[in-house]
């Protein structure tokens, strides 16, 4: 994967560079040199030719690649990011739901271990409420 970001990173500054080269404006020499071979007559004459809309266009298709490239990458660097977020939460466990019970569609009944201790809980539309709390024994606790 990163061989393959290195290359089209690369590639499209090659790109990039040579698209410059084309678009650079000649220089000094060469315009006293294009000067001096027309009079003035044929100078009038001489219609300027309409713009090259081609090194604008594959700049235009260089600059999307490379945004689709940033957007790919940022987004690849948050779900990696967040996948070792969610694990580390989930390595550090002290509350665990034992068992969940319903007793008619709005109240169940939770069955919760939380260090050396159980508490049965009762769960409403209105409130939630502990009924019973119970310590557990060194032999007893799941793991």
């Amino acid at each position: 994967m990163k061989k393959a970001a290195v290359f089209l990173f690369l590639f499209c500054s090659w790109i990039f560079v040579s698209l410059q080269a084309q678009t650079a404006p000649p220089s000094q020499e060469a315009e006293a040199v294009q000067t001096d071979a027309f009079s003035p007559q044929e100078m009038k004459d001489a219609r300027p030719e309409p713009p090259s809309y081609e090194a604008a266009f594959f700049k235009m298709i260089l600059a999307l690649l490379l945004l689709l490239f940033v957007v790919f990458f940022v987004i690849w660097g948050i779900r990696r990011l967040g996948r070792a977020r969610m694990g580390f939460l989930k390595e550090v466990k002290h509350i665990r739901i034992v068992e969940r019970r319903p007793l008619s569609p709005k109240t169940s009944l939770y069955l919760i271990e939380t260090g050396k201790r159980r508490v049965l809980v009762a769960e409403s539309q209105l409130e939630i409420k502990a009924l019973t709390t119970e310590e557990l024994k060194e032999s007893s606790q799941e793991t």
